[in-house]
């Protein structure tokens, strides 16, 4: 822990984080010693052991479990997203350590260890291992509210901090893999449909189906949805001018700024994927369209903003010599139109922005072992990517031509029985975006299984994002980079298993959403640092019974910030602190069940500590301790309740908030505080036949 201090000091909060996190560590190892009943039972549907020995692909695009894998792993399956009661991305993201889900006007924002970005730019999303962000519009942007279902995933890889090294750039402060489920998912059924009722009009219903032959299968999934959304507003504390650019003017009174997270018109999924034999396609389409108002009508503006994303890939899987050989080809399209509507006196503007990407790619991947110890993972992508024209005010922008190839070699070499040793890099390519070129992704690590029951990994990993293509107009614009330190023990306890994990990072040539001093040019405007501790356990108690709990503490602070930037540059206070992060973040829920497990309750309580936002308007030219505030912390109380009468139907309750927190929260590019949205009541029926 000393290693993690700055000049070889630790501050008290650290020290108060990690007491707080071993007394958690302690009290549950206590808990599951105590637990002698149903050995063989864990906590969500497998033994421990098949936990640990769970597949993934995420950090090393192979398949490995994650006693092996070289990076920082939260894999969450379909069963706790039944349990948990998640509705949608952000509700699964705010269960895991260190993760933090804030609203951001008209959208959610994540962070790990706070790395917050505009529009998750810093955060890559896969679907099945393909990339679902897009170069036009600086990463994933609405994708986590799309779509408004989970009902077709089968697990969740979640990686904190820099993955580059395979994924090349965009993976700068997390990856997150959707992998969705096959026809061999459903079971004994081969169909089932399912619909959600919810408050503020909210309304989903999905239908999939599969079929599994002697040489191969398919596997549809189809889903709608749509809600009102619930009403919130920006704190009035902030006097905060909203500027119409239609006029010049501030007509518009303070403390009105309201708006409806979570409001959809229309959100849609398509999917088909199917393998015969060595062949496999996969293909899926989204789309939503949803519509916020700021101010009242006819006084501020209404935003309708609309999201298309489609894409699909056809693989060819075969065994070459003692190698494993893949080969992929892959089409996609983005598409993010935004129409901003606004009034003044007399007066009614629309200002209309399309961004768009269209990719093309192929891809080859070898895995094999060079020697009885050495074994390679490498693989090489070409994508070509159109994209435009960006409508404003009636212009049209050029088309923009990207080109980026990406490759990766990773070595993994057996030191003795229980250790092993990685090494390897990503190497990128792209002349397009960015002063530099050619970009270098090293990776390294060491894991030591001490025992059947203890891993220890030491691992170093890099990133870098390439700026966006509206954000390569600067000069000397650099990509942003990352390197990683992270010590990780995994233990086993009793039946359960902790994990524990210590990191530093730091993060350079931070690239801000809002070009400097208004312009439309864009520079590198400083680093962060960040340290910190999160600790993960769970556990199967007595009976039919689990436990689950997690806690995080971080540290962030900012270097290198130039005092002559502007203020809308800038996301520290003049200390230094990083603004609407939590250093302090606590998860702890059981399930149990009843009734031959055909009823369960998963009650579930979530803290989160205060958080810094500012608090004065963005043309304020003072930086001072006066305009900056805490937000508070705030705590979150959730319960699923589910039953399961027979193996065919299935009816889950799910009430969120239920203690109705709205306390404000710090957002992340404007200035003040937004409500939380607030308690939620949504009833889910399941049919498989």
């Amino acid at each position: 822990m000393i290693m993690l201090g700055k000049n070889g000091t630790v501050t008290c909060k650290f020290f108060l984080a990690v007491i707080l996190i071993s007394l958690l560590s302690a009290c549950t190892q206590a808990l599951a010693a105590d637990d002698k009943s149903n050995e063989d039972e864990d906590l969500f549907g497998m033994t421990l052991q098949e936990l640990m020995d769970v597949e993934i692909i995420s950090a090393s695009q192979k398949i490995e479990t994650l006693l092996e894998t070289p990076s920082n792993m939260t894999v969450v399956t379909s069963e706790q997203i039944k349990e948990w009661g998640s509705r949608d991305l952000k509700d699964v993201l705010s269960r895991v350590a260190g993760f933090y889900v804030l609203p951001d006007r008209d959208e959610w924002v994540f962070s790990a260890r706070g790395s917050i970005s505009d529009n998750n730019q810093k955060y890559l999303i896969l679907i099945d291992s393909h990339k679902m962000n897009s170069i036009d519009n600086f990463g994933p942007g609405h994708l986590m509210e799309i779509p408004m279902t989970l009902g077709n995933v089968k697990r969740i890889e979640i990686i904190r901090g820099p993955g580059s090294a395979v994924w090349g750039s965009g993976a700068l402060a997390g990856v997150i893999n959707i992998i969705t489920k096959d026809a061999a998912d459903l079971g004994e059924f081969q169909h089932e449909i399912s619909s959600t009722l919810g408050e503020d009009k909210t309304y989903t219903t999905d239908f999939q189906m599969g079929r599994t032959y002697e040489k191969g299968d398919w596997y549809m999934f189809a889903s709608y949805g749509r809600s009102d959304g619930k009403r919130i507003k920006q704190s009035a504390a902030t006097s905060l001018p909203i500027l119409d650019t239609s006029s010049g003017s501030s007509s518009h009174p303070y403390g009105t700024y309201h708006t409806s997270m979570g409001r959809f018109d229309n959100s849609g999924m398509l999917q088909f994927k199917g393998n015969y034999q060595k062949w496999s396609f996969n293909g899926m389409a989204l789309s939503s369209a949803f519509n916020n108002r700021h101010f009242e009508i006819g006084k501020g503006r209404e935003n309708y903003l609309s999201n298309e994303r489609y894409f699909a890939e056809a693989a060819y899987n075969d065994q070459l010599s003692d190698w494993d050989f893949t080969w992929k080809t892959f089409l996609g399209y983005n598409r993010f139109a935004y129409d901003e509507r606004k009034w003044t006196t007399g007066l009614t503007h629309s200002m209309q922005r399309t961004w768009q990407d269209k990719s093309v790619g192929t891809s080859v991947a070898l895995q094999g072992e060079l020697t009885e110890r050495l074994s390679l993972n490498s693989g090489l992508e070409y994508t070509y990517t159109r994209c435009g024209p960006d409508g404003l005010l009636g212009s049209q922008r050029t088309y923009f031509e990207d080109q980026d190839i990406n490759g990766y070699a990773i070595l993994d070499y057996t030191l003795a029985d229980n250790w092993k040793a990685i090494l390897g890099t990503g190497i990128n390519y792209n002349d397009n975006r960015g002063t530099d070129e050619l970009f270098f992704s090293p990776k390294a690590g060491l894991i030591w299984n001490a025992s059947k029951d203890t891993t220890f990994k030491w691992l170093f990993n890099t990133a870098f994002l390439r700026p966006a293509v509206f954000q390569s107009t600067g000069p000397d614009v650099d990509s942003e980079t990352m390197k990683q330190y992270e010590f990780i023990w995994m233990q086993r306890v009793g039946k359960g298993n902790v994990t524990t994990t210590l990191y530093y990072q730091q993060l350079k040539g931070f690239l801000n959403i809002v070009s400097i001093g208004g312009s439309s040019q864009f520079a590198n405007s400083g680093d962060y640092t960040q340290k910190g501790i999160e600790v993960e356990y769970n556990t199967p108690l007595f009976d039919d019974h689990s436990f689950w709990a997690n806690a995080s503490y971080g540290d962030a602070k900012a270097e290198n910030f130039a005092p002559t930037l502007p203020y809308n540059s800038i996301r520290t206070d003049p200390h230094g602190n990083l603004l609407n992060y939590p250093e302090f973040m606590f998860n702890v829920g059981s399930t149990f069940r009843f009734h031959d497990k055909k009823i369960f309750i998963t009650p579930s309580v979530r803290f989160v500590g205060s958080t810094k936002y500012r608090a004065t308007p963005a043309n304020t030219p003072q930086l001072t301790d006066a305009g900056y505030d805490d937000a508070g912390s705030f705590t979150y109380v959730d319960l699923t309740i589910g039953y399961e009468p027979t193996p065919n139907l299935g009816m889950y309750l799910g009430l969120y908030n239920l203690t109705n927190v709205r306390s404000d929260t710090g957002i992340s590019i404007w200035n003040g505080t937004i409500e939380q949205p607030g308690r939620y009541v949504g009833l889910k029926l399941a049919y498989r036949f």
